[in-house]
């Protein structure tokens, strides 16, 4: 029986390449992500609110990111050409921002239609409940209920569209990330035919689907104040949990129980083992402060 030959250097040097480029190929690319904070210098509504909490808007596929100032962005899209004139051209490009305001002041609705319906002749093509992935740490904590819109321009052709997504945070203020695509303002190329992206897709259908899929990627990151704190004492030890000011559960934030910290787990639960009598049980995070007094057991 003949036996196959060793590999050789260079053969093992072609294995290499060929499992490590592999490896790469197989590798998620990485997203880019712009980060809103909600206590930026100049917030007024906002300025009790951790300055680490951020509204994070990534990427969508099909875009470059050209520009971002720390409350608006811009990105860069596919070419589109005239149907029946490749040399009538030009890029598809979308617009967007984040904002503040005082529930007080504006409703959920009221602030996604400012932004979302720009001109008073827009029409709404869709309405409902958004919920906004709230994450801390890399980990989903909950979500927070919000109100979407998605518009569009006057008229059968209009491919400019328009998309808000409002979510209230707590003490009464409320956020919305809003997007827009205004170019090219219709599908229609006139005596040409029409508009189409680089792929063959109508403009119209592009800038439509393009604007809904940037709702999918806004998420509050970031811990909300602290609004609640549980403490049970038994012997010799305190348990309970931290719960922010939406009711979403509060990991790794510290915990001090008498002269003892500790930190809370994933699901937002602490246990200290401490000496006997009257403890303060308290948490600073988010921007919040709670304590509580318990009495531990000697026995």
């Amino acid at each position: 029986m003949r036996r196959g030959r060793p590999w050789g250097t260079v053969g093992l040097a072609l294995l290499a390449a060929f499992v490590l480029g592999g490896a790469a190929a197989a590798a998620p690319a990485e997203t880019t992500t712009d980060h809103v904070l909600v206590n930026a210098a100049g917030r007024n509504a906002t300025r009790s609110f951790s300055k680490t909490l951020s509204v994070d808007v990534s990427l969508i596929s099909g875009y470059t990111r050209k520009s971002f100032d720390g409350d608006e962005g811009n990105w860069d899209g596919p070419g589109y050409h005239a149907s029946q004139k490749a040399t009538l051209s030009g890029a598809t490009h979308l617009g967007w921002g984040v904002t503040f305001d005082v529930a007080s002041q504006i409703s959920l609705e009221g602030l996604a239609k400012r932004y979302a319906l720009d001109f008073g002749s827009w029409r709404i093509l869709q309405e409902g409940a958004k919920p906004v992935p709230h994450v801390v740490g890399g980990a989903e904590v909950g979500t927070i209920p919000g109100l979407m819109l998605l518009t569009q321009a006057p008229g059968d052709t209009a491919s400019a569209f328009s998309s808000a997504v409002a979510f209230p945070l707590c003490k009464g203020v409320i956020g919305v990330a809003h997007f827009s695509t205004l170019t090219p303002g219709s599908t229609s190329a006139g005596p040409f035919g029409s508009y189409l992206v680089d792929d063959g897709t109508d403009v119209q259908t592009w800038n439509r689907n393009h604007i809904s899929a940037s709702l999918d990627n806004v998420v509050l990151n970031g811990y909300l104040p602290v609004a609640r704190l549980t403490s049970r004492a038994g012997r010799r030890v305190v348990q309970g949990n931290v719960v922010d000011c939406v009711g979403h559960p509060m990991p790794g934030v510290a915990v001090k129980v008498g002269r003892v910290r500790v930190t809370t787990n994933a699901t937002g639960a602490y246990v200290a083992h401490v000496g006997a009598g009257s403890t303060v049980v308290s948490v600073s995070a988010g921007g919040g402060s709670v304590h509580t007094r318990v009495r531990v057991r000697s026995s």
